[in-house]
């Protein structure tokens, strides 16, 4: 069995909802430039990769940054490990956007 790394550096994020004009429907634009990163990435760390035509597991973990709103005694007790960030992400949206770009 084959296993694939892929990190992906910076703060995560989501799929958008798709957007509606009266030319038609669109991706927003910050979810387009976060698929092409991802694309990127797997590009540069994959060189000559072949798509897989089997079944996979995927498994996403999704770290995220300390709030801005956090206490400096929050802040302190989250940089040395005592208690976790938290952040309300829809972790469903970033799977999404991940696998997307990866399809």
């Amino acid at each position: 069995m084959n296993r694939i790394t892929l990190t992906i550096p910076g703060e995560p994020q989501g799929k958008q909802r798709p957007r509606w004009s009266r030319h038609g429907t669109y991706t927003p634009l910050a979810t387009v430039n976060y698929e092409t990163y991802i694309k990127e990435i797997f590009a540069i760390s994959y060189p000559g990769f072949k798509p897989i035509e089997t079944a996979i597991t995927i498994m996403i973990g999704i770290f995220m940054g300390i709030p801005k709103s956090a206490s400096q005694k929050k802040r302190g007790m989250m940089l040395s490990g005592e208690i976790r960030p938290t952040k309300r992400i829809d972790a469903d949206n970033c799977a999404k956007v991940i696998l997307d770009a990866l399809e």
